[in-house]
């Protein structure tokens, strides 16, 4: 039995249930997500990320892999043919005087 990630404070678990069936639900869960324009950072177990990349891709979105916690992967999800979002980042323009 293992946690599901719902939402970032919202998490299911499914005792009595197998490995199997939490992966079917988490998948579920996730292609619902991309379905309804919700999914932009998704937490999925570690064994279920090469299924889950595979439904992003066929649903028309890219997918990168964030950080890992334990069993845990963070997924980002983009829609193909949208390029991420750029920030702009201040500098130190002039550079200071020199002595």
């Amino acid at each position: 039995m293992r946690r599901i990630h719902l939402t970032e404070e919202v998490t299911l678990r499914f005792p009595e249930r197998s490995e199997e069936f939490d992966e079917g639900v988490e998948l579920g869960i996730l292609a619902a997500s991309i379905e309804f324009g919700k999914a932009d950072r998704v937490w999925i177990a570690v064994s279920s990320c090469e299924q889950a990349r595979a439904l992003a891709e066929k649903m028309g979105y890219r997918v990168t892999e964030g950080p890992v916690d334990g069993d845990w992967v963070e997924i980002v999800l983009r829609p193909e043919g949208r390029r991420p979002r750029l920030k702009l980042v201040p500098t130190d323009y002039p550079p200071p005087p020199s002595n």
